[in-house]
């Protein structure tokens, strides 16, 4: 337990408290076993109790002075501290008495033994005459025996209690082994590790009694039975002895039993924690928004004028609007800019026009049975209004504010039923036909008029985002101000209050960038989605796609926003933070915003103003001061009602004269992060501390500063710095067990960690648990946490602390370090495999064969669920750290990676991903000159040329020894290298062109100057072959008789980004089909690169990992047989997506290979195809295949689906395996 604690601890009397704290953090987190006791014949220290009741103490006083005891020594290092609610007298620390005691300077070596020496006789006479005057208060009834156990007790009992005595769950979650020696000698040497012994060498009575009353009464009654293990074991010499045959039974005995008491408890709790998981991802995102909503509103105080000006602004964002002579307030796009400029009051018209285009254009006949489509299920009252409104959709919500007649709505309603029945009447006729038809397409189910997808006339799209105004709107209202003024607080506050003013109102709020789900646009769009189809009990369109381009998911957002909001159910939407907001997607140019709402929903957003341009995008598309409101300072009497209750939510409290220094330093600075930040630093001060004593810090950078040089000093500067800076390096924060991993193979920390004590291992060198536990019990105010991939991350709450942490604890120095070592730990590279720890700090050690037992990090877990933390951290620390090589071997080049990452994020986090490292290129130029400076680089053009020619060729070193005799050779590969160098400042497309050369340029869209460069580089690339042809002939002619050996490959920094650079281009060009599936992106890479175009040696092992891939995975897939898409950098000029539909024989020819399956398939399918029924003759059946198959070639040849060098066509790949009406379907 106290394994990790440093020795300073033991001067301010806080092991206990620590200990204390990890036992509460064990029984929080775990979900199986939290505390396993060991108790032998020991009984363990007996300290004196860090705090006393003032009450308690006085009595004691009183009860001294009537025996006559010395109790000024007690009151020498017990002082009143009326801070802490109960008041207490608490104990000085020993240095502040003493302070040398704690001094390891060699100088004053004899002060420190002075003031030990001092310390053990004040702690020796304070002992003894507290545990009179306990005994004393026990027999007079002046307190309990269970009051008085403090003073007698050890720490091992004082720890029992805290995990066993008084804690509600011990079944399943408590281990307790208990040994007995028997026969020990007091004689031996090592009797006094195990027993109790008084000073004079004899057993110590006092303590046995102690001993035996925890073992006998108090334990068997907390701990059942089949979690306790009784083992009785013979004294030897040696105490506990392996190689005596009974202790290495019992040995062998106790750890067999602790592994299966261990798995038993570990299978129970999960087996608990999936019971009780809760599977719905919406729910959880929106409990862990609505938590930090409540958080923040417990010490909300104070501005009362700005809420009420934000209830004003929303109220000011109706816009009233003419009555039109229609019968519903529905406009074109052209009247609603019109009327946008007429009466929006200053409102941005064309941004209006941008956004709302596909909102209002639609008509009433596309959406006649939207309402069957989505299938809305409401309450009563809303069916009944729905039905009596003539069903008309998403749009009577809105209607029902518009004062028309009835009988103009009734003539609407039958105008509706009339086209309706045509179409259906349509459609019926179209089925008698098909039915006719011996020959032809089959009428499938989804060909009904609910189903978009099959009629042409119609445009899912279209009737998804379509929804009509009515003549009152409202818009958004933004809040803007500085970091740390408040807007957070503000939001949740706002949230309570609207959730006060309409019980039965539906919420949405959301904190960006607190959780996964809520740092990017289109998962938090998705979310909110999500979140209003479950309040309001919406089914999902069936045409709705997620992966659609973000504009269309705001539009059909706003579309549902006026689908379902009511006056009885009113709709809500808080955004805080649009600026935390990922700017991948565009996200931070708001065009994903709906921007007109009815007038029963309200959307309040929050930003800062000066970080990214949120602000600004906001005003360009309301274009309203009203709107826009920013948050003034935080008032003296808010931020002391604040001061209040965070007091009385804590149990502590201030002075009057530390509170009002504490509103002093507050006025300089009236933000409510710095009022929070000093206002944890003043609930751990004591009611004797000065005010002149007392530091905070000016503003708010000096008070951050302030809590991380105070961390550093209470756990050593070293530590601290490496895990903050390994915090600080994450993208979404860090778990306890990768932060214990990280400071394990960091051997610096192990430095500094292990002065007084050696590793208890030398074989498995780990960081003590303990450490990452009480730097966060330090900073645990300014800590969030988060569920991240089934993982608990840790994180400073607040972007100012971040930015902080980062400047402090990532330096030019010490940033690259921490990166590199954080993309080893991802990449798996110490898994395994031994780091060598020398220790000369304090104690002397070196071990040069241990392993830090670092998990693998695979790309896929046992459970075949992706390694999320691997995929979102690794290559941001590649990119940080400058490590390009392992970015282009386990990034640009692994399929299976990429392929992944789509899986888990989607394209435009893994585009995200890839730029990283580019922008690191001007960073990394340096070392691509030194990397060339160091070592001979074989250029890949080079490479691949020397591959082909055979014969007496040398590698790079033996060429240039002869520079004499190849004078021709040399001058080639100079011009060459210096081709090399200057790529990097190049374009990506210049160097495409002078790959791709053989490529027909009639084919793709290209301007006749870069076609002439291609002619002009084709010329120079014939005349440095002839020259190159001539070279090596002479190379040959005079090196016949030497071993022949080919140059070893090098990859340089311009190839690995150019490498990098061209599969950014793939993605960017197949990003719509790739978002469609992940397994899309092979195919892609296939059809673009091929095997003809990947010219450099990553690329071609890109390119054979997709095929391999392709071949090897279940999905089946159309593979294309060589490059059949226009090369990376370049466009399609003509695109084609087309539903490919195959019969179930074709089908069965294309994926089984083995006869029996397809005779087998075939013989149940039969009766549908016409093949015959009895003796099948195997033969007969291929036939039949054949000739479906020469027909299915003919009819894709006829429309264009047959892929050539000449024809470039865009494909679905992806072969569903659905059966439908006999068929299987190959879309």
């Amino acid at each position: 337990m106290r394994w990790g604690i440093r020795e300073d601890a033991a001067a301010d009397h806080s092991t206990v408290d620590i200990v204390l704290k990890e036992i509460e953090n064990c029984q929080a987190v775990s979900a199986g076993t939290n505390f396993v006791l060991f108790v032998g014949d020991k009984y363990g220290s007996r300290t004196l109790p860090n705090a006393i009741p003032v009450t308690e103490f006085r009595l004691f006083r009183r009860i001294a002075s009537w025996l006559q005891l010395k109790f000024e020594i007690v009151e020498k290092w017990y002082l009143l501290d009326t801070n802490t609610v109960p008041h207490v007298y608490r104990m000085l620390p020993i240095t502040a008495l003493l302070p040398f005691y704690g001094n390891l300077n060699p100088v004053n070596q004899g002060m420190q033994k002075v003031h030990q020496q001092n310390w053990e006789c004040d702690e020796r006479n304070m002992r003894n005459v507290l545990r009179k005057v306990a005994i004393v208060a026990v027999q007079q009834n002046k307190i309990t025996e269970q009051e008085s156990s403090k003073y007698f007790i050890s720490v091992t009992e004082n720890e029992i209690q805290k995990g066993i005595y008084t804690y509600s769950e011990v079944q399943n979650h408590v281990i307790y082994f208990e040994r007995t020696l028997i026969n020990i000698n007091l004689q031996d040497k090592m009797a006094k590790r195990y027993t109790d012994m008084t000073k004079n060498g004899e057993l110590d009575e006092e303590v046995q009694e102690l001993r035996d009353r925890m073992k006998n009464q108090l334990l068997p009654t907390h701990i059942p039975s089949d979690q306790t293990v009784h083992n009785v074991v013979s004294w030897t010499p040696r105490g506990i002895d392996p190689d005596f045959d009974e202790h290495g039974r019992y040995l062998t005995m106790f750890c067999e039993a602790f592994k299966a008491l261990m798995q038993k408890q570990i299978d129970m709790g999960i087996k608990k924690v999936n019971e009780s998981k809760i599977e719905n991802l919406v729910m959880n995102e929106s409990v862990a928004h609505l938590r930090m909503a409540k958080f923040k509103c417990m010490c909300f105080f104070g501005q009362e004028q700005l809420l009420r000006d934000i209830c004003k602004a929303m109220e000011n964002g109706f816009v009233p609007r003419p009555k039109k002579d229609k019968t519903v307030n529905e406009v074109s796009p052209g009247e609603a800019i019109e009327e946008e400029d007429k009466n929006d009051n200053g409102f941005n018209a064309a941004t209006e026009e941008s956004n709302n285009d596909d909102i209002n254009g639609g008509n009433i006949e596309k959406d006649a049975n939207e309402d069957d489509q989505l299938n809305i299920a409401t309450d009563t009252k809303a069916d009944t209004e729905r039905e009596n409104a003539g069903k008309l959709g998403p749009e009577n919500i809105a209607e029902e504010n518009v004062n028309d007649s009835d009988s103009e709505m009734n003539e609407e309603d039958e105008e509706l039923e009339k086209l309706l029945n045509d179409k259906v009447n349509e459609l019926e006729k179209m089925r008698q036909m098909y039915a006719n038809m011996e020959n032809g397409p089959t009428f499938a189910s989804g060909d009904m008029s609910n189903e978009t997808g099959t009629d042409p006339s119609r445009s899912s799209r279209e009737e998804l985002t379509y929804f009509k105004r009515t003549r009152k709107t409202r818009r958004p209202v933004v809040l803007y101000g500085p970091s740390g003024c408040g807007k957070t607080s503000l939001i949740a506050r706002l949230g309570y209050m609207m959730k006060t003013w309409s019980p039965n109102a539906v919420l949405v709020i959301r904190f960006l960038g607190t959780t996964t789900n809520s740092a990017n646009v289109r998962p938090m769009i998705t979310g909110v989605i999500q979140s209003i189809w479950a309040a309001y009990k919406v089914n999902r369109p069936m045409d709705l796609d997620f992966n659609s381009d973000m504009i269309y998911l705001g539009q059909y957002l706003q579309a549902l926003i006026w689908q379902v909001a009511c006056p009885e159910r009113p709709l809500y939407i808080l955004l805080d933070s649009l600026d935390q907001l990922s700017p991948s997607e565009q996200a931070h140019s708001l065009a994903w915003l709906p921007t007109t709402l009815p007038q029963d929903c309200a959307l309040v957003l929050s930003t800062l103003p000066d970080v990214t341009t949120c602000l600004d995008s906001a005003r360009r598309l309301l274009r309203s001061d009203k709107l826009f409101i920013q948050v003034p300072p935080l008032s003296v009497e808010a931020a002391d009602k604040i001061i209040s209750a965070q007091c009385n939510s804590r149990g502590r409290e201030v002075t009057r004269p530390q509170r009002n220094f504490l509103l002093d330093r507050f006025r300089e600075c009236p933000t409510p992060l710095y009022l929070q930040l000093t206002l944890n630093q003043a609930l751990q001060w004591r009611s004797h501390q000065q005010v002149k004593d007392l530091i905070l810090g000016s503003e708010v950078h000096h008070a951050i500063n302030h809590l991380f040089m105070k961390t550093e000093r209470n756990h050593g500067i070293i530590l601290v710095s490496k895990a903050f800076g390994y915090l600080a390096t994450m993208r979404q924060g860090i778990s306890t067990l990768e932060m214990e991993d990280l400071l394990s193979l960091d051997n610096e920390a192990l430095q500094d960690t292990f002065i007084f004590h050696l590793p208890p291992d030398p074989q498995h060198i780990r960081i003590p648990n303990s450490l990452w536990s009480q730097i966060m019990a330090d900073v645990k105010d300014v800590l969030a946490s988060e569920m991240v991939s089934g993982r608990s991350l840790q994180k400073w709450y607040h972007r100012y602390i971040a930015e902080m942490a980062k400047d402090r604890y990532l330096t030019d120095e010490t940033r690259i370090p921490l990166h590199r070592l954080v993309a080893q730990y991802f990449i798996g590279y110490w898994h395994g495999k031994n780091k060598p720890l020398s220790l000369f700090k304090g104690k002397i050690g070196w071990y040069p064969e241990n392993t830090r037992d670092v998990p693998e990090q695979p790309l896929e877990m046992q459970d075949g669920s992706l390694n999320e933390r691997k995929l979102t951290e690794l290559p941001h620390h590649l990119a940080m750290a400058g490590m390009w090589r392992e970015f282009h071997e386990h990034i640009t080049t692994n399929i299976n990676w990429l392929v992944a990452k789509v899986k888990a994020f989607g394209v435009s986090d893994l585009k995200m991903d890839l730029m990283l490292m580019l922008h690191q290129r001007d960073w990394l130029s340096e070392e691509m000159v030194k990397d060339k400076e160091d070592k001979p680089v074989v250029i890949e053009e080079e490479q691949e040329e020397a591959n082909k020619q055979k014969g007496g060729k040398k590698n790079n070193k033996n060429i240039e020894k002869s520079k004499g005799k190849k004078k021709k050779k040399d001058e080639a590969e100079e011009e060459d290298n210096q081709t090399d160098r200057s790529e990097n400042k190049e374009t990506i497309n210049e160097d495409l062109l002078q790959m791709y050369t053989h490529i027909d340029s009639d084919l793709f869209i290209t301007e006749s100057t870069i076609v002439q460069d291609m002619n002009k580089n084709n010329d120079q690339a014939e005349n440095e072959d002839g020259e190159k042809t001539e070279a090596e002939k002479e190379g040959e002619e005079e090196a016949e008789d030497v071993e022949k050996a080919e140059p070893e490959y090098v990859l340089t920094l311009a190839t690995a980004l150019r490498d990098l650079e061209i599969l950014i281009d793939i993605v960017t060009m197949g990003v719509e089909c790739i978002r469609q599936s992940p397994y899309n992106l092979p195919v892609q890479i296939s059809c673009q690169l091929g095997k003809s175009r990947a010219l450099t040696p990553g690329l071609k092992k890109l390119v054979a990992d997709c095929y391999e891939w392709m071949e090897n995975t279940q999905i089946p897939l159309m593979l294309p047989q060589d490059a059949c898409m226009p090369p990376p950098g370049e466009m399609l000029q003509t695109t084609l997506s087309a539903n490919v539909h195959i019969s179930v024989p074709v089908l069965l020819l294309m994926l089984w290979r083995t006869t029996s399956e397809q005779l087998a398939l075939v013989a149940d399918l039969s009766p549908i195809y016409g093949l015959p029924t009895t003796s099948i003759d195997e033969l007969e059946i291929y036939k039949k295949l054949a000739s479906l198959v020469e027909k299915l070639d003919k009819a894709s040849s006829n429309f264009g689906m047959e892929i050539s060098e000449n024809q470039d066509y865009e494909q679905e790949q992806r072969v569903i395996g659905e059966r439908n009406k006999g068929q299987w379907s190959n879309t």
